[in-house]
This record gives C-alpha cells, sequence and structure tokens, in this order.
C-alpha cells in the first residue's frame, strides 16, 4: 500500500486517487499580477520561476503544466522545500506554481487560479492487486478516504475522489 502524487501506470498495480488539489500561480506582493484572482498560465511566461529541483516529482507535474500552456520559463532559483518557494516568491525572486496545500494564512502571499491550462495534482492510494491487502491495509486506505472527505474548503481546492473497491485475497 502506498501514496503518491505522480500515476503508477504498471502491470497489477491499482490506484484510486483519494483527492485532487488545484495549483496556483503564486506571486510576490506588490507583481503586476498580484490584484488579480486569476491568469491564464501563458500570461506568466516572461516572469523570472523558482520551482523544486529538477527530479523532485512535483516539478516534473509543474513543468507538464508549463508545456501544455505553451512556455519554457526561465527558473531563477530551485529548491527542494515547499516552504523554500513561498520565502523566495515573497521576497520577489520570480513566481512559482504552488499546490493548495501549500497555500497559507500565516504566510500570506497573492496565489491566483489559473484559468488554463488546468492545473491540478491527484494524490492516489496504490497496490498492488496481485498481493493479499490485509484488513488493516484496507481500514488504513479506508480511513485516508474517511480523512479527505470533507477537507475540501479547508486545504485551499481539494477534492476527494476517494471509492475503493472491496480487495479479496488471492486464492491459495
Amino acid at each position: 500500500l502506498g501514496f503518491t502524487a505522480l500515476p503508477i501506470e504498471r502491470p497489477g498495480f491499482q490506484a484510486v486517487t483519494a483527492f485532487s488539489e488545484e495549483v496556483y500561480l503564486a506571486v510576490p506582493p506588490g507583481h503586476r499580477l498580484a490584484s488579480r484572482t486569476s491568469v491564464k498560465l501563458r500570461e506568466a511566461a516572461d516572469e523570472p520561476f523558482i520551482g523544486y529541483k529538477e527530479s523532485f516529482p512535483y516539478q516534473r507535474m509543474n513543468e507538464s503544466f508549463l508545456r501544455e500552456a505553451g512556455i519554457s520559463p526561465t527558473f531563477v532559483c530551485r529548491v527542494d522545500e515547499p516552504s523554500a518557494i513561498s520565502k523566495l516568491v515573497r521576497a520577489g525572486l520570480g513566481v512559482a506554481l504552488i499546490g493548495g496545500c501549500n497555500r497559507s494564512d500565516s504566510f500570506p502571499l497573492p496565489t491566483l487560479t489559473i484559468e488554463s491550462p488546468v492545473c491540478r495534482r491527484h494524490f492516489r492510494i496504490v497496490w498492488d492487486e496481485r498481493r493479499y491487502l490485509s484488513l488493516a491495509a484496507r481500514r488504513f486506505r479506508d480511513f485516508i478516504a474517511e480523512y479527505f472527505s470533507g477537507k475540501e474548503t479547508e486545504a485551499g481546492g481539494l477534492e476527494t475522489h476517494a471509492n475503493f473497491p472491496h480487495v479479496t485475497p488471492p486464492s491459495t
């Protein structure tokens, strides 16, 4: 049993989306876009970007959103901590794509809804359907689904999708 934001496309693995989060464009206070509530990602094409290190899964997802928007941004800084991205954007070094879970009232930063392309991260629970999934694992999986149901408005655009099939043990 595992939890991932990346798609798992392997034979024998079952994946169910537990929840999704919207991805926003974060801009520094006072930025030319800061007073807006939404933006087409293409409008940020000429902005300096701050992102995760190239090998990070979230960066690969963010780069796919950027490609879909038809832009090849210049990254001025790549980091490995979400809080570092927010701090660098707040300092005015560039703009960044951040997930709804990273939005916080304690560290206000202008975040704009991205009108196009659709930018969402899907978090999945995965398991090998060829292996027995214990009662404890099934209960944990179901707990995750229940926990995230109703979290939509609390964490900035979370959308719950969990609808888990019953997994039966293989015959011996």
